[in-house]
């Protein structure tokens, strides 16, 4: 069995690209819930470990939706687990071993603070699945806003005095009280542009180092993203499987070494991430697409190419 050296934070950062473009205009979602709940919690003082596991929750936590149907009801500021996606979402990471302990954040992302009190769940796991709630209704409120003011400042008002609303009931009250402190500058809402938020994520990313990681437990974390991708389309139901299994037996048959096959089988699971940014009845159209309609499909290879490009170690693969 082949390893590869990698930083396991640097793949999951660059795969939440292929999630967030289920949004297809409104990309980044995920990293910015990442940043603003990040940002809570170092204000609160947790630890390096919470932190942690609080940014990866928050960047997975929509890795239950697929089409852009249900993400498009998502943008309705009281939506809940539209779809499932919560449960859905939960059960890909349960099956993961270096992701299983964020099955409860992902699960429970879209509870009221009033109904978690009643659950059998521990602190951290409250207040961090109501952390990536609160970051997550306050940046569909921001991408709300950014319709009628392309400025983000606009409706910053606003929007802190709807999450103010809500303390008590949909989210802790030191929660609220911390993300009005938190959000009182101009610069925590500037710093929700994309430039401003790969800076900050790179540098959290480096806070964690390469490691050696067997190739079964990276495929682990790469089914995630290639069953998200397959979940994009009745017709595609397990369709990255198969190109992976037959990439492999392709190149077991020339006769490549075992790395080589390992890379090709990944290659198979990763090569349609870009898919997920085309619109559902595109993808699902049952006539002859439109001229128009196939550019939108043909872009998706290269859309692929361009998340993976960005993890060190995946070169080839990418390529």
């Amino acid at each position: 069995m082949s390893k590869f050296n990698i930083n396991i934070y640097e793949v999951i950062f660059s795969l939440s690209d292929a999630v967030d473009l289920v949004g297809v205009d409104q990309i980044y979602h995920g990293k910015r819930v990442a940043y603003i709940a990040a940002e809570c919690g170092k204000a609160l003082n947790w630890d390096d470990d919470r932190l942690d596991d609080l940014f990866l929750a928050a960047i997975l936590h929509d890795c239950g939706v697929s089409n852009t149907a249900i993400h498009s009801k998502l943008t309705n500021f009281e939506g809940k687990n539209v779809g499932n996606h919560c449960d859905k979402g939960a059960d890909l990471l349960q099956k993961r071993p270096m992701l299983a302990h964020l099955e409860n954040y992902v699960m429970y992302h879209h509870t009221p603070w009033t109904e978690l009190l009643g659950l059998d769940l521990s602190e951290a796991v409250k207040f961090g699945a109501n952390c990536i709630y609160m970051a997550d209704r306050v940046d569909i409120l921001a991408l709300n806003g950014l319709e009628s003011d392309p400025n983000i400042l606009g409706s910053r008002e606003q929007i802190r005095r709807k999450i103010k609303a809500k303390a008590g009931r949909w989210f802790h009250y030191d929660l609220v009280d911390i993300f009005l402190q938190i959000s009182a500058p101009e610069s925590f809402w500037l710093s929700m542009e994309q430039a401003q938020l790969s800076g900050y994520a790179s540098s959290l990313i480096q806070h964690h180092s390469t490691q050696e990681i067997d190739f079964q437990e990276l495929k682990k974390i790469i089914l995630i993203f290639s069953q998200i991708v397959d979940a994009k389309s009745t017709f595609t139901t397990q369709h990255s499987d198969g190109v992976a299994n037959l990439s492999r037996t392709l190149g077991e048959l020339f006769k490549l070494s075992e790395h080589q096959c390992d890379k090709l089988e990944l290659a198979g699971l990763l090569h349609d991430l870009g898919k997920l940014r085309v619109p559902d009845e595109i993808l699902d159209k049952p006539g002859k697409l439109t001229q128009s309609e196939y550019y939108i499909v043909q872009r998706h290879s290269f859309d692929s190419y361009d998340i993976l490009k960005n993890i060190t170690g995946f070169e080839d693969i990418a390529k």
